[in-house]
Formats: C-alpha cells, structure tokens, sequence
C-alpha cells in the first residue's frame, strides 16, 4: 500500500488570494479611482514574481524581496484608513493587527512558506511541496486578517460622499431673510442702479 503524499499547490490557486487580499486592502484607502487601480498592478506584479519567478528576467525576479517589503511597510497607512473609517467596533480592527502582526513574526522568523529575497531561492522554494502548503495557510490566515480589518469599512466615507455630489441650487444652507436679501443685493448691482434725492413740493395752505 502507497502511502499519500501531498501535491505541490499550482501557482495559479494563489492567484484568487492574492486578488482578493488586493479588493479587501485597497477598499479601505480613499481616492480609489487612483489608489485602487495602482494598488492591483502592485499586487498582480508581486503574484507574477512571487510565483512565476522561474520564468521571469532577473532583473524583474530580483524586485521580489524589494516588493514584499513596500506591501509590509503599507501595512500602518492600511490599518490607519481602516480605524479611522471603521463604522464596527475598533476592537475588531486592533485584534487583526495584533494577527498580522503575529503571523508576520511566526512564519517569517521560522521560514514557513513565506517569501524569499533571493530569487535564487524563491525559484526553489516554488517547487518545494512543503513551502506552498505554508505558503497557502499564510494567504488563508491573512485573508482572515484582511475581513476583520475592512468589515466594517464603508466602500466610501460620508466626506468621500458630500465631495462626489454637485452642488444643488435647489438647496442652501442660507436662511430666507439672508438669501432673500442677498438676492436683492445682486440684483441691485447688476442694474447698476442708484437712488437719487428728489423734493418734494408740499402744497401751501390757503389763508382766507
């Protein structure tokens, strides 16, 4: 009787992680008709490196260590947006830092699964069938830490919501007596005109 050995994760099963920690990070950001698109070339570009690293140019694969660290250090401008946006208890947003956090030290202090500097290494660790199973709980555990995060994230904040709507001249925060006297104000100097001083005749009375 053969005994079950694991199989070796293909690098496209990552591919839906790495997308959807992408859409979980980059929803709490602000200006995402910028920030959203620049932060999924950033993420597909890791992918392809990270997992493609044998079919690439050196000069791309050695950017894998370099890219691994800029999405480390986003990690306080991503849990800032997420505490500062947060409309669910902030206790949930500190319990996945504290997470990612752990998962951090614990996976890369003991080399499980996590990503290589040297491509040279990184090419050998892909076909590695222990390293992508360590691999693949790490995008599990950081999925899990990425939901608690943005849960409670609105897709846009309320300042987002009043700065995409245009103005309505139907609606003013003016009071009537202002906006009625403002109103005659404009048009007293649209006409340009101005008041000019008359006398008045008073009839005399008659003496008998």
């Amino acid at each position: 009787m053969s005994s079950f050995t694991l199989p070796l994760v293909h690098p496209l099963v990552f591919l839906p992680f790495h997308l959807a920690s992408h859409h979980l990070t980059a929803r709490m950001f602000s200006a995402k008709s910028i920030t959203y698109p620049l932060h999924l070339a950033f993420t597909l570009t890791q992918y392809s490196i990270e997992h493609f690293t044998s079919s690439l140019p050196k000069s791309v694969t050695a950017l894998n260590g370099p890219l691994v660290g800029v999405a480390v250090l986003m990690i306080p401008a991503v849990y800032y947006c997420a505490i500062k946006k947060t409309t669910g208890p902030k206790s949930l947003v500190w319990a996945s830092l504290a997470s990612m956090f752990v998962v951090l030290l614990v996976f890369q202090g003991l080399e499980l699964g996590f990503p290589k500097d040297d491509p040279a290494d990184q090419i050998i660790a892909n076909v590695n069938v222990v390293h992508s199973w360590w691999h693949l709980l790490i995008h599990i555990l950081l999925l899990t830490i990425s939901t608690m995060a943005s849960y409670h994230v609105p897709w846009s904040s309320v300042k987002e919501e009043m700065e995409m709507v245009p103005a309505s001249p139907a609606h003013k925060t003016l009071s009537p007596m202002k906006s009625t006297a403002k109103k005659w104000s404009s048009l007293g100097e649209a006409s340009d005109c101005s008041v000019v001083p008359t006398k008045v005749a008073w009839a005399k009375p008659k003496l008998n």
